[in-house]
């Protein structure tokens, strides 16, 4: 062992030696967490708080109800469950899990006083909605660095969080239902820790990124945040959301419950084993093969109750009440630049089908006779005119630039090209903020298998830099003091837009509002710290043409197009950063 690692063992073992319990009064009742000191001041932590009665019996599939008060003094000092997901994750989670997660984790810098009501940020994890935990992303850099509390939150996954089972007893978007009740109880409970209820962002990555769109288009939500960034984000991603889905009807099925009569069908899920759902659902999500890439396997749907349209529908919509609230948010979106490099892991899986190896390139047969295709029978009526036109969009006779163009394809339609339908949305309005970044700090901590010759900055990237990820990968990174120094400039920039609605501080690079003086769409490219205009504007032409296509309407041209498929597990293997 070197002196270095000899040095930083015994200051990890001085700092938890110095971890010292510490009790508040709030109107819920006593609350005991840990003062933790950083080398940038006392962490006040609070863990495992509850803001929801667990979901389970009877109430298993229906909406949550606040947990309330407690009589005794709560014990927020050790980690609360991750909410039920693959077990194959139980590394990352401490191999707990729990149907009962409804809990919140609190980071407060420096003191706690009534006197100072600090701006509040709450993260919203990633995961494919079907994976993730709120503590998996420790908030004590972000509120050190940016005099912030930061507040991480567990929404139910899978099955649980976003049934799919067309069943009336069944309420859809519990997910989405379980983040909002969480930012309720932040707004009625945060002030007892020090946070300013009028002054709320809400910020997530992936699965999170699209949840922040969700609630930035449910006007009930008015008043419980004031600003939003999506991080590899826009709800209106063909893996962010379906119209209808009976997937979570076909698992249950698999788990041996009957479903010719609906209320017993509904019977028969609430008593089965949570663990029995789990693993069927892992049973499934194998056997989809290539349809991993065509959308997500659970999701948001239209329920008449959140969610009465598509989130297109609700942006184009200029006179709704959903586009009015969505446009009255202060608004960051971005994405990395190489979001889809995730390909040189999952498709590994696809070597000998598609007779390539991954480490020499990716070749065109595997985008436009394998990812394309699935993409276009489930999302396009199998048309192959719109299968045409992708794939001479993402051709290239040169071989590394096919495998870029690859990553491109799916980092375009997945993340890059839903984000920038939601900045132009939001950008007429003049009463709020619209910022666009686009990510570029290249680190390959989190994509150890990249090929040498491939350079770019893949899906999630910007998480090391925000937070302490350690429990999401299998070495804790320890960033460098150049990285660290590009750490705090990052917090900063969405701290300050979390205090004011405006990134910019002195001293920083200047980021440029979406849309500037010029008419040009402008977005901040963080690594290098330089503005552009118009990124990938012909790739936004191009989606934006295929998704206005209009399909034929002849029963020939209908039973040619063939039946649109559903449910494929969109990431399940990576179901830790999406």
């Amino acid at each position: 062992m070197t002196l270095q690692y000899i040095l930083l063992f015994l200051l990890a073992v001085t700092l938890v030696s110095a971890y010292q319990d510490f009790t508040i009064i709030t109107r819920l009742g006593n609350v005991t967490g840990l003062k933790i000191p950083t080398t940038k001041g006392d962490i006040f932590r609070f863990t495992g708080i509850p803001f929801g009665k667990a979901p389970v019996g009877s109430q298993r599939f229906l909406k949550p109800q606040p947990y309330g008060s407690w009589n005794r003094t709560l014990d927020a000092t050790k980690i609360g469950p991750a909410c039920l997901q693959s077990f194959t994750r139980a590394r990352a989670f401490h191999n707990y899990f729990s149907e009962d997660c409804l809990q919140l984790n609190i980071y407060v810098p420096y003191n706690i006083t009534q006197d100072m009501k600090r701006s509040v940020m709450v993260f919203i994890h990633g995961g494919a909605y079907m994976a993730g935990s709120g503590f998996s992303h420790d908030g004590s850099r972000i509120a050190t660095h940016g005099n912030v509390i930061v507040v991480t939150i567990n929404y139910r996954l899978g099955m649980f969080g976003f049934p799919s089972l067309q069943n009336s007893g069944v309420v859809e978007n519990l997910g989405l239902w379980d983040q909002i009740l969480a930012l309720q109880w932040i707004k009625d409970n945060i002030d007892d820790y020090g946070g300013d209820p009028s002054d709320v962002t809400i910020f997530g990555q992936s699965a999170g990124g699209y949840s922040v769109n969700f609630l930035m288009l449910i006007p009930l939500n008015k008043g419980l945040f004031h600003r939003a960034i999506s991080e590899s984000g826009g709800a209106n991603s063909l893996i962010a959301f379906k119209k209808s889905s009976t997937v979570g009807r076909l698992i249950g099925k698999n788990s041996g419950c009957n479903d010719q009569d609906q209320s017993k069908f509904l019977q028969c899920l609430r008593h089965l084993d949570a663990g029995v759902i789990v693993n069927k659902t892992d049973e499934y999500s194998a056997t989809l093969g290539i349809d991993y890439f065509s959308e997500g396997l659970f999701t948001p749907v239209i329920d008449g109750d959140l969610l009465q349209r598509t989130p297109m529908e609700l942006i184009e919509d200029k006179s709704s009440k959903e586009f009015q609230f969505f446009q009255s948010i202060d608004f960051i979106g971005g994405t990395c630049d190489m979001e889809g490099a995730f390909v040189f892991l999952v498709g590994k899986a696809f070597e000998r089908e598609f007779n390539f190896n991954m480490s020499d390139g990716i070749p065109k047969r595997f985008l436009c006779d394998g990812l394309i295709p699935a993409l276009v029978e489930t999302n396009y009526e199998n048309s192959s005119s719109i299968s045409e036109l992708i794939c001479q969009k993402y051709t290239s006779k040169d071989k590394i630039t096919q495998s870029y163009n690859v990553v491109h394809y799916l980092t375009d339609y997945s993340f890059l090209i839903p984000t920038i339908n939601m900045l132009q949305a939001h950008v007429s309005s003049k009463s709020s903020s619209t910022y666009q970044f686009i990510f570029s700090q290249e680190e390959r901590m989190l994509y150890p298998g990249l090929p040498s010759w491939f350079h770019g900055t893949g899906h999630g990237s910007e998480l090391m830099f925000l937070f302490d990820v350690g429990d999401l990968i299998a070495l804790s990174p320890t960033l460098s003091a150049k990285q660290a120094a590009f750490s705090v400039q990052l917090i900063e920039y969405w701290t300050n837009f979390a205090k004011t609605g405006n990134p910019n501080s002195p001293h920083k690079a200047d980021w440029l509002p979406y849309l500037s003086n010029t008419e040009s769409y402008k977005q901040l490219r963080i690594g290098n710290m330089t503005n552009g205009n118009h990124y990938r504007k012909d790739y936004v032409k191009l989606w934006n043409k295929v998704n206005s296509y209009e399909f034929p309407t002849s029963a020939a041209d209908a039973i040619q197009s063939g039946m649109i498929l559903f449910g494929s597990g969109l990431f399940y293997t990576l179901k830790l950063f999406l």
